[in-house]
């Protein structure tokens, strides 16, 4: 998955991801879909460290940007990951928040 969709693997991990495209059909099939793929959350290791009143928030925050992530790697742009990682990033600051 490292290959294929780079910013997501970088966000979720390659296991998470292979799930998420296998999934939706598709690279561009999980493109075409809403932000609310919101059961990924579930199987990334930070999610288990955030409290229960605020891993709903914390679960759409990280659908919106592996979403954001997804489409990135549609259309082939940033095969070097940077996008996620700095996505990634994102995530983190705002839950530490």
């Amino acid at each position: 998955m490292g290959y294929i969709a780079h910013n997501v693997s970088a966000i979720v991990g390659s296991g998470v991801a292979a799930k998420l495209v296998g999934t939706a059909g598709g690279l561009s099939a999980l493109a075409n879909m809403p932000a609310n793929v919101q059961f990924i959350g579930e199987q990334i290791e930070i999610f288990h460290t955030i409290p229960p009143p605020f891993r709903m928030r914390a679960c759409r925050l990280l659908a919106a940007k592996c979403t954001l992530a997804v489409r990135v790697d549609s259309i082939r742009g940033d095969p070097s990951g940077k996008t996620g990682q700095s996505l990634k990033q994102e995530i983190y600051e705002k839950i530490e928040k």
